[in-house]
């Protein structure tokens, strides 16, 4: 998708999907391949994507769906949103304004400086690999990580891996009833 354009997709299979600009809708879908969003909006729901979501810009809103592979939101991305998301992969996100709500993950990495976190009602399962569930980098980042759960992570030394890793300095963090 190119051009100031808006398109609205329903109720289709699609290979992949490459969003350079404009608005875009997609709802009750599926896409064999990866989704990559190189700017515009998107407004994803009910989808399953077999492999990737890449969003190098642009503002991201996916709900009640399925990512069979890395969710991977960049540092160009204005804002992204995840609710109700399940992803088999991990999630590797830079974005300057991320919320992730109600969802699966394999993992939650993000890495930026003065960006807005939140992390709500998620749960994270390393499947006792030796890897942090969560880890957090950059500086000044406003971080808020509620009513969530990490589990399956495993140290091969003592200290190495945790649960919530959080690097580098002058985070507000908020970490409560987990």
């Amino acid at each position: 998708i190119n051009g100031e354009s808006t398109v609205e997709i329903k109720d289709c299979s699609l290979n992949n999907l490459d969003q350079d600009d404009g608005s875009l809708k997609i709802s009750d879908s599926s896409l064999s391949g990866r989704v990559e969003q190189g700017g515009g909006t998107a407004e994803m729901k009910q989808i399953a994507v077999g492999g990737d979501v890449a969003q190098q810009s642009g503002s991201l809103d996916l709900f009640d769906s399925t990512v069979c592979g890395n969710f991977n939101p960049e540092a160009n991305s204005v804002k992204t949103v995840a609710f109700r998301v399940t992803v088999t992969g991990d999630c590797n996100w830079r974005s300057n304004r991320s919320w992730f709500g109600y969802g699966k993950a394999r993992s939650f990495n993000f890495n930026g400086s003065d960006a807005k976190v939140v992390f709500v009602g998620g749960e994270i399962d390393r499947l006792g690999s030796e890897a942090d569930g969560m880890f957090l980098q950059g500086n000044n980042n406003t971080i808020t990580i509620t009513n969530s759960k990490i589990t399956g992570t495993t140290s091969y030394s003592v200290g190495n891996e945790a649960n919530i890793e959080i690097t580098e300095s002058g985070h507000t963090v908020k970490i409560f009833n987990n």
